[in-house]
């Protein structure tokens, strides 16, 4: 599973290329792992508002589509019904 760390910036070698090994997307930030935890917090919060934006853009293009899909169908019907009448 892809994960994002924030680690001390003295973080040792090894430690940083096994993280890299197994697929960790490692940030070297602060000089102790509680100023890793306090960015890394920070981090997630904007990125959770970003998320939160964008599902809401996506539901708003998604019921638009919908909207859309239906008012075709009823424009057609209406043309179909118009027609029928003639």
């Amino acid at each position: 599973m892809k994960c994002s760390l924030f680690v001390p910036e003295h973080t040792s070698p090894a430690k940083l290329d096994t993280l890299n090994l197994m697929g960790a997307d490692v940030t070297l930030f602060g000089k102790d792992c509680v100023e890793g935890e306090l960015k890394a917090r920070s981090t997630a919060k904007v990125l959770s508002k970003i998320c939160k934006h964008l599902k809401k853009k996506i539901s708003h293009l998604f019921n638009s589509i919908i909207f859309l899909h239906m008012s075709s169908n009823r424009a057609r019907e209406g043309v179909s019904n118009f027609i029928n009448i003639q």
